[in-house]
Order: structure tokens, then C-alpha cells, then sequence
């Protein structure tokens, strides 16, 4: 019997014999002080007879089986007037464990279950049931004396046996918690984790520490998880790194699938690293942007899994902004949020091909005006990449499976799958409508989004042809891009 740990309270069921829970009772009052006794007993209904006397006897036996000079513990008896409904069972334990917060909050301390023992020898099978199903919920303890029984239900020869509960809740809060990630929501599955990690801890037996350590490196990696959901790359980065040695920061990283992911964002040199200085992560520079990307569609395909369309949606909608953001900004030097003269002047772009992107007439008088930044939008930052002859816009207007190029069909029709994407995003509640994007549309845009974006990553990614790399794919070859000889383009 774990008799050194120290005890608030100790929660007994009743049965018809009280000799089992004597010896309980005996050997918790040789140890740390108990300060209060609890047995739920049955009441006599008329049908069957109640174990209150049993109660009570037990109640005048305690006093003698504490030790000379300790302080008597509380006494309380709870009756249940109908111990085989698990109901009024339930509801009499509820009261119990009120009644026992009520006594901590007068006490002035803080109300600890893991410091309750619940001892279910005794009582109904239901009311054991109900005790061992409610203390696990509470963060009780458990106890019971096991052997053999005899004809009445007494246990003979039998022994004090406390059970910590330590397997049950690992296993019910990695159960729980797989639900929930399989849900996309990472975060609740890491607080449950936590939670459970905080009860294995009180706990305070070896297996329930061994227990408590794994928990808590899976819940390391559901926040890794959790912090990649949000974007936050420097979060996500900064748990791995708080991991431990590097070698173990490692592993959670392989475990995770986020390798790829998190190295771009690592800085500092091995030198350091081995001689176990901290390791700082964070988003290196804008030319990491298309990893970026690629995390906004991962979280986007995860919550679109998980049924959360308008989360999804909305993701889509980011990433193909920022896809285009990044596209003219390394490519092009043109700032899309806030377009000046000098960025437009060296692409040299015929009357037409600014018509057509909406840059002619009072919207192009008012490029570089100061306190009147022209942005361009989702649909003609995409549009100046096609008038640019950006292979990465030739990409993305092309039709899936069509053996049309897109330079053979009109704007309308080149644009058509974008028009529909964006009608989705667009009557939503996260954009400009009270809706929410439902299963349908998911099925109908949603995924070939998706998938024309990630198409676009060879493309995207190609090494500039003036940097004298080869064959890759053709660069349009605009000064920023000449000045950064062999430079990715992003």
C-alpha cells in the first residue's frame, strides 16, 4: 500500500461487511494524517435492506484506530437511497466531491484530487462501478482490497491494493486526444494532453512519471503542430528547440514530419549548437516564401479533412495572394500593396497590357501619389504576371488535363476555375457574404485549388536561366533577377 502518500480524503462504498474496509481504515490512519473519512452507504428502502448500520459502525470504529495523539478525521456518511441506479450514485459523488472543495477553499488551500483516494471494496457492483468510473473523471486515486471472497462477498486473506489509475488515464487522454487531431484541432489535443500530463504527475508513483514523459512529447509535437496551424513559424520552431539536446530536437522533428518544414528557419552555426548554446529559429527571409506557401496549403488540405471548409477556403485564398506578392516582388520589384512608378517604368508594359491589369486612365494617376498607395488586388496581381509572360501564371491559368496552353483562350475563359474559386471564398462570412463553404464546394473548387497551387512549386522554384545555371526553366529575366546571379527567384 502506498502509505507514505499523504491524503485529504478518503471516499469508501459501503457494503454488508465492514471488515474489509477496517483494514483500509487501519492501515491509512498508521500513515500521513487523513483528514476526512467519506462512506456512501445505501439507505433502507423497504425492499432491501440499507448499509447504513455498517456505516455507522465503521464510523464508531474509526476512533479507535487512530493513533494516539493524531487528530480524529472528519467523518461523513452519504446515503443513496437506490444503489444500483447509476444516476443517484453519480449524483451522490458529485455532492461528495463539492462538499470536499468547499472544505479546501475554508481551509484557505487549494483543492487537490489527486490527494482523495477512492476505495470501492465495499458497496453494490454498482455503486463500485459508479466510484472507480467517477474518481477516474475526478483525478481520484483508487484502492480496494483484493482476494478471495467468500459466500457473503467478503474478502478473505485479502490485501490493501492501491491503483493509481496512471495506465487508464495515459491511455484515455492519447485516445481523446487522437480524436481531436484527427479533427485538425491540434490545440485542444495539446491541452488535454497537458492536462492529463499535470495528473500522472500528482500521481507521484514511477510509472506514472514514465507515463507523464511520453505524454509530454506528444503533446510537444501537437503544439509543433498546433503552432504550424497558426502560421507561427517562429513558435513552432522555438518548441522543437525546447526540446532538448539537439539530437533529441531531432527526433520530435523527424516524429512530427516537419524536417523540411522548420531547417529553413534555423540559424546559428554548429560551432555554437555543440557547445550547447540555445538554438534560435525563425522565418530566415522572404526567399523562404514559397515554404510559407506550402504551409498555408498543408493546414488548408488538414482542416478541409476535418470538415472546416471555411477555414480552409480562406487559407486558399491567402496562399494564392501570397504566391503572386512573392512572384512580383522578387521577380519584378513590384510591391503589389503598394505599386510605385519606379517599380512599373523598367517592365516596359505596352498600353494594352496595362488596360488589361486596370493600370490606364485615373487608376494609373494615382501610382506613387503620396498618401494614396495603389494595391493590387488578388485576381490583377495574377493578371500583371500574365501580361509579364511569368511561366508561373502560365501555370497557373492552365487548364488540368485540357492539352489547351493558356495563352490560347481569352482572359474569360482563361480565368474561369479562379472566377468560381473566388464566388466560393467570396459569398463566405471570412470575406464579403454570411455563408459558409459546405462539402460540394469543396469537392467542386476547393481541391483543384489546391492542387493548382502546389503544381506550381517546380515552376515557382526554378533557378534563374541569366544566372547562368543551364537549362532550367526560363526566368523572364528582369533586372532583379539579373543582379542575383544564380539566386532562386523567390
Amino acid at each position: 500500500m502506498d502509505g507514505q502518500a499523504a491524503v485529504s480524503a478518503l471516499v469508501m462504498s459501503v457494503g454488508a461487511t465492514p471488515e474489509p474496509l477496517e483494514e483500509v481504515l487501519a492501515e491509512r490512519l498508521r500513515g500521513p494524517a487523513v483528514r476526512a473519512v467519506v462512506f456512501v452507504c445505501s439507505s433502507d428502502n423497504g425492499c432491501a435492506q440499507g448499509t447504513r448500520p455498517v456505516a455507522e459502525q465503521l464510523k464508531q470504529r474509526l476512533t479507535t484506530l487512530v493513533p494516539d495523539g493524531a487528530a480524529q478525521p472528519t467523518v461523513v456518511i452519504r446515503e443513496v437511497a437506490s444503489p444500483d441506479l447509476p444516476s443517484q450514485v453519480w449524483a451522490a459523488l458529485q455532492g461528495v466531491e463539492e462538499q470536499l472543495k468547499q472544505a479546501a477553499a475554508a481551509a484557505g488551500e487549494d483543492y487537490d484530487p489527486g490527494r482523495v483516494v477512492a476505495d470501492y471494496t465495499g458497496g453494490t457492483k454498482t455503486m463500485s462501478m459508479c466510484l472507480g468510473l467517477y474518481a477516474f473523471v475526478a483525478g481520484w486515486r483508487h484502492e480496494l482490497v483484493a482476494g478471495r471472497r467468500g459466500k457473503n462477498g467478503s474478502v478473505l486473506d485479502g490485501r490493501v491494493r492501491v491503483w493509481a489509475g496512471a495506465e487508464l488515464i495515459d491511455r484515455k487522454a492519447r485516445d481523446d486526444a487522437a480524436l481531436l487531431a484527427g479533427e485538425a484541432d491540434y490545440d485542444g489535443a495539446c491541452r488535454l494532453l497537458e492536462g492529463a500530463v499535470r495528473r500522472l504527475e500528482a500521481l507521484g508513483t514511477g510509472d506514472a512519471g514514465e507515463l507523464a514523459d511520453g505524454l509530454a512529447r506528444e503533446a510537444a509535437r501537437l503544439a509543433v503542430l498546433a503552432a504550424r496551424q497558426r502560421h507561427d513559424f517562429k513558435g513552432a520552431a522555438e518548441r522543437l528547440a525546447s526540446l532538448g539536446p539537439d539530437g533529441e530536437a531531432e527526433e520530435y522533428e523527424r516524429t512530427a514530419g516537419e524536417a523540411d518544414f522548420v531547417r529553413p528557419y534555423l540559424e546559428g552555426d554548429g560551432k555554437a549548437a555543440s557547445a550547447g548554446e540555445t538554438r534560435v529559429w525563425r522565418l530566415a527571409d522572404e526567399r523562404r516564401g514559397w515554404l510559407v506557401v506550402e504551409s498555408i496549403l498543408a493546414v488548408a488540405e488538414d482542416l478541409a479533412g476535418a470538415g472546416r471548409y471555411l477555414e480552409a477556403v480562406a487559407r486558399l485564398y491567402r496562399a494564392t495572394e501570397l504566391a503572386a506578392q512573392l512572384r512580383l516582388a522578387r521577380c519584378y520589384g513590384v510591391c503589389s500593396g503598394d505599386v510605385r512608378e519606379d517599380q512599373l517604368a523598367p517592365l516596359a508594359l505596352s498600353e494594352e497590357a496595362l488596360a488589361q491589369v486596370g493600370l490606364t486612365g485615373g487608376r494609373r494617376e494615382r501610382v506613387g501619389t503620396a498618401g494614396d498607395r495603389l494595391q493590387l488586388g488578388l485576381r490583377r496581381a495574377w493578371e500583371l504576371l500574365w501580361v509579364l509572360h511569368d511561366p508561373v501564371a502560365q501555370c497557373f491559368f492552365a487548364e488540368p488535363g485540357s492539352g489547351e496552353a493558356a495563352a490560347d483562350r481569352g482572359r474569360e475563359t482563361r480565368g474561369k476555375w479562379l472566377k468560381d474559386a473566388l464566388e466560393v471564398r467570396n459569398r463566405s462570412v471570412f470575406a464579403h457574404g454570411l455563408g459558409s463553404p459546405t462539402a460540394d464546394d469543396w469537392a467542386r473548387v476547393g481541391e483543384d485549388w489546391l492542387q493548382r497551387l502546389r503544381e506550381l512549386k517546380g515552376v515557382f522554384l526554378a533557378r534563374c536561366k541569366a544566372g547562368g545555371r543551364g537549362e532550367q526553366p526560363d526566368c523572364p529575366g528582369t533586372p532583379a533577377c539579373r543582379a542575383e546571379r544564380g539566386a532562386d527567384t523567390v
